[in-house]
């Protein structure tokens, strides 16, 4: 691991989850050759969401076995999919499931039959930078949702004011971008009042 891994990962408060006690061993090994800065072992579902209840976790590795039930790996997908945090999976191959529904479920790396301490800082690392990835790419989707929202109010209250007023386009928008000055608010909250009042 070289010290540019060591720096990301220096900081991270992490939990490891198997009901397997090899398992488990294994990945507070590896998390202590990442130099994280706390590694919390949980042993079941239970402890899972108590531990990450707290609001010190800023990432999850979680090893399933062949032995592990599929009610509780139906459980671990619910609480990756709300965790909000970096998840990473290693999984036994001989257990049944459906890599999609996992990937869906919000867990960012699946390590199939690969369970190692030295191969963790690796995987956590590509896991953390994964969520970041999906993450910011999830914002700025939002965003572009969220401008195109607002250019549709804008677009709706310009007509407004059009018919109203019997005003160009061009003047319409400086009306709202004007009122919107003065009440030190966004263009499209004007909007939306505008709108609102033309519909009583």
């Amino acid at each position: 691991m070289n010290d540019k891994q060591s720096t990301s990962l220096s900081g991270l408060r992490v939990l490891a989850m198997s009901a397997d006690g090899a398992d488990l061993s294994k990945l507070i090994a590896g998390l202590e050759q990442a130099k994280v800065e706390k590694a919390t072992p949980v042993t079941s579902v239970a402890d899972l969401k108590l531990a990450f209840d707290k609001g010190d976790t800023d990432a999850v590795l979680i090893s399933i076995s062949s032995t592990t039930s599929t009610d509780i790996l139906a459980e671990i997908q619910q609480i990756a999919g709300a965790c909000s945090c970096p998840t990473g999976l290693f999984l036994d191959s001989k257990v049944d499931v459906n890599l999609g529904e996992i990937i869906d479920a919000g867990i960012c790396t699946v390590v199939v039959d690969g369970l190692a301490p030295k191969r963790i800082p690796r995987l956590l690392e590509t896991t953390v930078y994964r969520y970041n990835k999906m993450r910011g790419l999830q914002i700025q989707l939002e965003e572009a949702l969220s401008a195109l929202e607002e250019r549709k109010l804008i677009d709706r209250a310009k007509g407004v004011l059009i018919e109203q007023r019997s005003i160009s386009e061009p003047e319409a928008y400086k009306l709202l971008r004007q009122a919107a000055m003065n009440k030190n608010c966004k263009i499209s909250d004007i909007a939306q009042t505008i709108i609102i009042a033309s519909e009583v």
